[in-house]
């Protein structure tokens, strides 16, 4: 009997210890010497310095820049006074720290190397179905209201060792302030708790998985070249890179019908593999010319279900059925079909 008390007594305690790592008070501090502003811009005034190690409360609803890009959200220190710090001044007691290899790129849903792949903008549909009704209205918007030059840099995650920045159709933001990170085999653990959400479009890809006040716990795992992101333990996202060649090849696709893939890196996974392998040949295409290669493709290949289903009393095709590539023309069924290909 005794054993058993023991035994959850041990059970007990372990589990609020348990509780205490995850769900316990977050607890901030500046891990350097910093100036204490009235606003997210040093033009607005200087409050006080504040000295390294001080215990902060973060008050901010959103994340701010400065002309120079530098980051800050509203904070109390210890006598009271309120006021802007700089984010990256701010750490959680505790907390390990991401990996470089995380917090220092934007990341991408690895799905666009497929738009990219299929080379044609149709193919976004199905992955983001709500371009399908509103592609051109969304596209005015964006590029004529909004002043924007390209049509989307594609919806994006940013990870920090104190919060998550994300941007959706150029026009969602979330501000997402972490907790402590911990290391947990190969993964990175915390809980998030989103102080802002600005929504210009209704539909929403990361939107609905971070509401106002709400923490969620988040899991960040490497695949290699691809990151894994999970919430409340449930795998949502698998992301890539952000690079300028996939980012203008994407406009040139949405806007041009034209994509170059000559000159993007292809992610491999830890073991070597690829989600979406670089086609073999052909990396600058127009969407006409890839429409023409798949409806030729589509007509091989019916002739290929026909030869298949054919009762195996030939061995070789009927002559109205011979294929023959000749200079670049391929014959099929008597009608001639010109492959175009576009030189490089």
């Amino acid at each position: 009997m005794k054993r058993i008390v023991l035994f959850i007594s041990c059970f007990l305690v372990f589990c609020f210890m348990f509780n205490e790592v995850l769900y316990c008070q977050d607890v901030y501090f500046l891990n350097k010497p910093e100036i204490l502003y009235e606003d997210y811009s040093p033009s607005y005034g200087k409050i006080a310095d504040i000295n390294e190690n001080e215990i902060i409360n973060i008050i901010g609803k959103s994340i701010n820049s400065d002309t120079k890009g530098v980051k800050r959200i509203e904070v109390q220190i210890e006598n009271g006074i309120s006021g802007w710090l700089a984010i990256n001044a701010i750490s959680v007691k505790d907390s390990i720290s991401l990996p470089e290899e995380i917090t220092d790129y934007n990341w991408i849903h690895s799905y666009y190397l497929d738009v990219l792949r299929k080379g044609m903008k149709e193919a976004v549909f199905e992955y983001e179905p709500f371009w399908r009704d509103n592609f051109n209205k969304y596209k005015d918007l964006l590029t004529h209201n909004f002043s924007w030059n390209t049509f989307i840099e594609v919806n994006y995650i940013q990870f920090n060792n104190i919060f998550i920045r994300i941007e959706e159709i150029r026009s969602n933001f979330y501000d997402i302030i972490n907790g402590r990170i911990y290391k947990v085999n190969n993964s990175y653990q915390f809980y998030s708790n989103c102080i802002k959400k600005l929504v210009n479009f209704d539909e929403c890809i990361y939107g609905n998985y971070f509401n106002i006040n709400e923490k969620v716990k988040v899991t960040l795992e490497m695949d290699g070249d691809y990151l894994l992101v999970f919430i409340n333990d449930k795998k949502l996202f698998t992301l890539i890179k952000q690079t300028e060649e996939i980012v203008k090849q994407f406009n040139n696709l949405m806007l041009d019908n034209y994509v170059d893939l000559s000159e993007i890196v292809w992610p491999r996974r830890a073991y070597g593999s690829m989600d979406y392998p670089p086609p073999s040949e052909d990396l600058s295409r127009t969407n006409d010319e890839i429409i023409s290669d798949n409806k030729i493709a589509d007509n091989i290949a019916s002739h290929e279900n026909f030869i298949a289903q054919d009762n195996g009393e030939k061995n070789s095709l009927p002559l109205p059925l011979l294929l023959a590539i000749i200079g670049g023309a391929v014959v099929i069924a008597g009608v001639v079909v010109v492959v175009l290909r576009k030189k490089k």
